[in-house]
């Protein structure tokens, strides 16, 4: 699978790049018939610093004063809705590992 990646993309952000590829690889993967299953690995970085998320997930948080904990609440927020649209493509068995990283205020 190739990727192309724009320098332009601004109102995108990299888990949105890397879900448009899982649901093609899905899609392809179940096309095909193939016997087994499909594993997929992705592995997100959407609340690791440097925390940047587009401003609408920020702003679901209004009442949080810290501005890292804002930032970092909508990452997480925007995180979540991988799986709605991962779930949407196929009936998938997830997985989701984490590790204790910094903490963010």
């Amino acid at each position: 699978m190739l990727f192309i990646i724009a320098l332009d993309l601004s109102p995108i952000i990299s888990q949105d790049i890397f879900v448009r590829g899982a649901e093609d690889a899905i899609i392809e993967h179940a096309a095909q018939k193939e016997e087994g299953p499909l594993f997929l690995y992705l592995a997100f970085q959407s609340v690791h610093a440097p925390l940047q998320v587009p401003q609408v997930y920020e702003d679901m948080y209004p009442d949080e004063p810290n501005p890292a904990r804002k930032t970092y609440s909508g990452g997480f927020h925007a995180f979540l809705e991988i799986f709605g649209a991962l779930d949407n493509v196929h009936q998938p068995l997830i997985c989701l590992c984490s590790r204790n990283g910094d903490c963010n205020g």
